[in-house]
């Protein structure tokens, strides 16, 4: 099979119609022949899961799905092959495969007819169908020590919440996973003066592979990503759906300004913007 692209325009036209009608994508693998049967035969899947934790048969040349959906662009996005206007076009259909040697097959059609043949180069779709393959997927977007950052952030919007009062950087201070680190050290550091120095070690320390093994073992995630699922995924995918799972820094920076010491959120902000750095 040499004509991935042309095969999605295939599957498009053949099952868009029932994937609109049904609501929910349908995946397929695309399945090698015993010699002189062809060049290959389609396998189609309904489950809503989709490929998400399976491992793809040994006979199977690539693995896909077609879905509709919609797209959205930002007024800062850069201009598409065939120009979209800023905001959300519904309606839209799409086709992607991925082959075992990690190609991609790509058809999108808009609703006026016009189509989109330039495939993404990652996204959630396309790390589940690369991990189906046990294929590498995009590294993660930042380094793992922004967690510390958000676990950090969101420790401060439990407590500020429970105690209903603005809290000291001492406080805050005491919040940050490295404090329950250094615990039981005799020989403690300062942690008010010497926070941005532990967090920059802590951060270089931490990486996503460690934090994913540590989510099969421990099961420190399994509120965001079953163990099993953790183990099936490499670490980019890992840290895209952690991410994904998780408010951003800045987001939980801005929730928790207006409940602390006015002194005590300047620091705050320093300290994440110091910590996103390192990330």
């Amino acid at each position: 099979m040499e004509d991935w692209q042309g095969l999605t325009g295939v599957l498009l036209e053949a099952v868009g119609d029932r994937v609109a009608e049904q609501g929910r994508p349908i995946w397929v693998e695309v399945r090698a022949v015993p010699e002189g049967g062809g060049d290959f035969r389609l396998c189609f899947l309904d489950d809503p899961g989709g490929f998400l934790g399976r491992q793809a048969a040994p006979d199977c040349l690539a693995v896909g799905v077609v879905a509709t959906g919609r797209v959205t662009v930002a007024d800062s996005e850069v201009e598409l092959p065939v120009p979209l206007a800023p905001g959300v076009t519904p309606g839209i259909r799409m086709c992607c495969l991925v082959t075992r040697d990690g190609l991609i097959g790509w058809r999108m059609t808009l609703p006026d007819g016009r189509s989109l043949a330039e495939a993404p180069s990652d996204g959630r779709l396309l790390d589940c169908l690369r991990r189906c393959l046990a294929l590498p997927t995009p590294p993660p977007p930042v380094g793992a020590g922004q967690l510390q950052s958000v676990f950090w952030l969101s420790a401060i919007l439990e407590e500020v919440h429970r105690t209903d009062r603005k809290l000291s950087w001492r406080e805050i201070v005491g919040l940050h996973p490295v404090t329950e680190l250094l615990a039981g050290c005799d020989a403690a550091p300062d942690l008010q003066q010497d926070l941005p120095d532990l967090i920059r070690i802590a951060s270089e320390s931490w990486s996503w592979e460690l934090l994913r093994q540590t989510a099969v073992s421990d099961r420190w995630a399994k509120e965001l990503v079953s163990p099993d699922l953790a183990a099936w995924m490499d670490e980019g995918m890992f840290a895209r759906w952690i991410l994904s799972a998780l408010p951003g820094p800045d987001e939980l920076v801005a929730r928790v300004r207006p409940r602390l010491a006015p002194s005590a959120a300047r620091r705050l902000a320093h300290a994440v913007r110091a910590a996103s750095r390192v990330a």
